[in-house]
């Protein structure tokens, strides 16, 4: 008997050990491919985040490079020394722009190609990329100068007719690598290649390098094993390729899961040393009942339902016996407990916490996900319908309204006091704006309670499980604020949609993301030109807000700017743009462009008397002509509150200020408020300029739109042209002035300045062409 004992306990210990080992050994394997992808993928992240920041530097040496050399060739007196030839004055400007920027060379490109004034003696020399050189615009890229890679920006010289270029070059050196190497959280070597040297990347690689970013691979480089990524820049026609290679060392990559190796193998010895053990002495059938004993008790002490089953009869069966009864009792008062826990007192329903654990079985279960929907129903006036007919019976209401939305085995819930909530299966391919209307029609029928019928006026909403982000409390949350929305538009049904339901979460961290930026100079105005059509100047321009977060990117302006006006930050947000905008004209002026502003004005700003203050002070401080300050306010903003509206805009007119009307014809103006408004211009909305070429109805309505304007002497701008047959015809209905793409974007206030000056200098010479014919978006 001893040695069939001895016999069973090897066995059983070697057959846990055989399944230990065959776990063991492929998670192993599966965790060892795991790490070798993820460090990879990882490194590759890195390289190509590195490679990235490379480009935006050499993008922001370029910028610099282009505003310095557009800055120079407008320049009166550089244009006067190209003119006449003075390589001394040329020079000195020259050197005076590479010492402040950084810049290894600089050099004046005459129209024959060869190099007029140098910085470094290529006086003589003929420029290797002068058919690349273009007449109206900056050029920029990366190309090959005395065999070593440089980034070059030129900008043409004009006297006014084309005189010649301005070429500053900045090399890639060693400092512009090693600086990208400290900026990269891993360690990594970059090098520059270029010509010839820079084939290798090709060999390494098996393919042609045509540009971009290549995925990271692993090759040998200079005797070792490294991870490469390479990046080919963007060069000159014909320039030698230049590409940025980015080196991580494998062994430096994989150096940290080498100790974690070593623990999971030490794991996996005292792991099996343990099981061993424990199948020895789990062998023993003397301790079977009492060790199943204490297993219960541990079962039963971390709150799981369990029982003992002993064949035997001493004293074990009866601990066993005591032990049952006692998990019984425990049971049922758990039961009781959840209950009372999970449902609602007074319908007997799932309430919000007997919901939430059916959504997480929902979301657990990735089929029934899919097809599952998330209806909820808010009883409307809930409270005025419970003391009118009594608890008991509006109970029984509410469990009607269930019985109705539990058809088809649905599962039902009070997720508040007036609101039932329901997980529907859902149809494929239905519709559900128009599943959530039948619903509503549906669960809309009147409710008999003891001969009385009691109307059920309700908002109901649906809400796709899968589409809201996951969560349980995201769920419920989505469906809470579909309801809402509904209630605040009117709406009967809704389905909810991401898009147009914001999360207030989102919005708050939207409005202290803003503010910071306003702190931190995150903001920025641009502005688009208004082109006068009579003389073909540049007159005017629209401020506009852009804002371009770290975090999120470019920010449209509709979103942020409606948010500041819900929560209160447009009254901040509207100073900052007056005290800019304000700033810009100044510097304008004093370079010799005077331009008139058009500002925006926020509809919840019109009735704020301390705003009209702040303005009107902002325009004094500063020596202002407030005559050269538009405000431009929307139509629909007047009609809210016509009589606080007017005594503001009067105060503004009185004080001398230009008014406009924005977004003319959108916004359903009475007549009556255009004659009684102190405005001095309509703008005419773009939805009705941009087809004007095409569309005869659009034709008519700008052209009696103008012809009104007249008739009450107001000026007249048209917005969103976009081609050249647009401003033909809006310059023979007697437009006032164009404003589009096809003039100009919103650019920047320096960019602004030079490119009215160019403009004006083309639209005042009697020999240039007409700069409305040719103008660029």
């Amino acid at each position: 008997m001893v040695s069939l004992k001895w016999r069973f306990q090897p066995k059983l210990t070697l057959l846990y050990s055989v399944l230990f080992l065959a776990i063991f050994l492929p998670v192993i394997a599966i965790v060892q491919a795991a790490v070798v992808n993820g460090v990879t993928r990882s490194v590759e992240r890195e390289l190509d985040a590195s490679g990235a920041v490379f480009e935006r530097l050499l993008a922001l040496r370029g910028a610099q490079l282009e505003q310095n050399a557009l800055v120079l060739s407008g320049d009166f007196g550089f244009r006067a020394a190209v003119a006449t030839e003075d390589a001394a004055t040329i020079e000195s400007a020259l050197f005076n722009i590479i010492d402040r920027i950084g810049a290894s060379r600089g050099f004046v490109v005459d129209l024959d190609g060869q190099i007029t004034a140098s910085t470094d003696g290529w006086t003589g020399e003929v420029f290797d990329y002068f058919d690349q050189l273009d007449e109206a615009f900056t050029v920029s890229g990366a190309a090959v100068l005395d065999e070593r890679p440089h980034i070059l920006v030129s900008a043409p010289v004009r006297t006014p007719l084309l005189a010649g270029w301005v070429v500053f070059a900045m090399e890639l050196d060693a400092a512009a690598t090693t600086e990208l190497e400290g900026l990269s959280p891993v360690q990594i070597q970059a090098r520059i290649r270029h010509g010839a040297d820079a084939e290798f990347a090709d060999q390494a690689l098996g393919q042609t390098l045509e540009g971009g970013h290549h995925p990271v691979s692993s090759i040998e480089m200079d005797g070792e094993s490294v991870l490469a990524h390479f990046v080919a820049l963007p060069v000159m026609e014909t320039s030698a390729p230049i590409t940025l290679v980015l080196t991580h060392p494998r062994d430096v990559a994989f150096a940290p899961y080498r100790q974690m190796f070593w623990i999971i193998g030490g794991l996996g010895v005292v792991g099996m040393a343990i099981l061993a053990g424990g199948s020895w002495f789990l062998s023993a059938r003397v301790t079977r009942p009492l060790a199943a004993l204490t297993r219960a008790v541990d079962r039963l002490k971390h709150g799981q339902r369990t029982s003992v089953r002993v064949d035997s009869h001493d004293e074990f069966a009866e601990l066993a016996a005591g032990f049952n009864t006692m998990s019984e009792e425990i049971s049922a008062r758990e039961d009781a407990m959840t209950h009372m826990a999970l449902h609602d007192a007074e319908t007997g329903l799932p309430n919000r916490r007997g919901l939430q654990d059916c959504l997480l079985s929902v979301l657990e279960q990735a089929e029934r996900k899919a097809g599952t929907l998330l209806l909820g129903l808010r009883v409307k006036r809930f409270a005025n319908v419970r003391a009118a007919i009594g608890y008991d019976l509006s109970a029984d209401y509410l469990n009607c309204i269930a019985e109705r939305l539990r058809q088809g085995e649905a599962e039902v819930a009070r997720l508040s006091l007036d609101t039932l909530v329901a997980l529907i299966p859902r149809e494929p391919d239905a519709d559900l704006t128009v599943l959530a209307a039948e619903l509503h029609r549906t669960l809309g029928v009147a409710v008999a309670l003891d001969d009385v019928c009691v109307d059920v006026n309700a908002t109901l909403a649906l809400v796709e499980i899968g589409v809201v982000d996951e969560g349980v409390d995201r769920l419920v949350q989505s469906l809470e604020l579909a309801l809402d929305h509904a209630e605040a538009e009117g709406l009967q049904s809704i389905v909810h949609d991401p898009e147009r339901i914001q999360d207030p979460a989102e919005n708050l961290s939207l409005m202290s993301d803003m503010r910071a930026a306003l702190e931190a100079g995150g903001l920025q105005l641009h502005y688009q030109p208004k082109v006068e059509t009579r003389s073909g100047r540049v007159t005017e321009v629209e401020a506009l807000l852009r804002w371009i977060d770290p975090q999120r990117g470019f920010v449209p302006p509709d979103v942020f700017v409606e948010m500041a006006e819900e929560t209160g930050h447009i009254i901040a947000l509207s100073e900052w743009v007056v005290e800019q905008a304000l700033l810009d004209q100044q510097r304008w002026s004093a370079a010799g462009l005077d331009l008139t502003i058009g500002i925006n004005m926020s509809g919840r700003l019109l009735a704020n008397a301390s705003f009209t203050d702040f303005v009107i002070n902002a325009v004094r401080a500063g020596d202002a002509e407030p005559g050269r300050v538009v405000l431009e306010i929307t139509e629909t903003a007047v009609m809210d509150d016509p009589a606080t509206a007017l005594v503001q805009l009067h105060r503004l007119r009185n004080a001398g200020f230009s008014l406009s009307i924005d977004d003319y014809g959108t916004g359903f103006s009475s007549l009556t408020y255009l004659k009684d408004l102190p405005v001095d211009e309509l703008k005419i909305d773009k939805s009705f300029v941009m087809e004007l070429a095409s569309n005869e109805q659009d034709r008519v309505l700008v052209r009696s739109t103008v012809e009104l304007a007249r008739s009450l002497g107001l000026k007249v701008t048209a917005e969103g042209v976009e081609d050249a047959q647009t401003l033909t015809a809006l310059q023979l209905f007697g437009c006032d002035y164009a404003q589009g793409y096809y003039i100009s974007k919103a650019i920047p206030a320096d960019a602004l300045q030079a490119f009215a000056h160019s403009w004006n200098e083309r639209a005042g010479s009697a020999d240039a062409d007409n700069p409305l014919l040719e103008a660029r978006g």
